[in-house]
């Protein structure tokens, strides 16, 4: 897409919100526009999070992975896996785990 491509389409979209916004506006009234503009927040979120979760579980299961695949007893802790684009131990996993669960909220007592 040429730069002249790209700033047409968004001038577009951005056309397109502001009559969605109006439509929203006229038959919602502006506080029904509000509700849905926090219902698409609350959504992306959400996603957020979800996005998250399935980040830390993928490396969970990376490292549980090595785990099993290694003919000796493993620390988990000392297994090092790969997300968010650096390595990270056990620890640093745990780490991060508890965390999201600061942020979004704990699943059971995690210590």
């Amino acid at each position: 897409m040429t730069l002249e491509e790209s700033i047409r389409f968004h001038t577009e979209e951005a056309e397109k919100m502001k009559l969605h916004k109006k439509v929203n506006e006229i038959f919602l009234g502006t506080e029904g526009y509000k509700r849905e503009l926090q219902e698409h927040t609350q959504t992306a979120k959400w996603l957020e999070e979800l996005s998250r979760a399935r980040t830390l579980l993928k490396a969970t299961h990376e490292l549980l992975e090595t785990a099993k695949k290694s003919p000796y007893v493993l620390d988990a802790l000392n297994i090092v896996v790969n997300y968010d684009e650096a390595d990270c131990d056990g620890n640093c996993l745990k780490e991060d785990i508890e965390n999201y669960f600061d942020e979004y909220g704990e699943v059971g007592d995690v210590e």
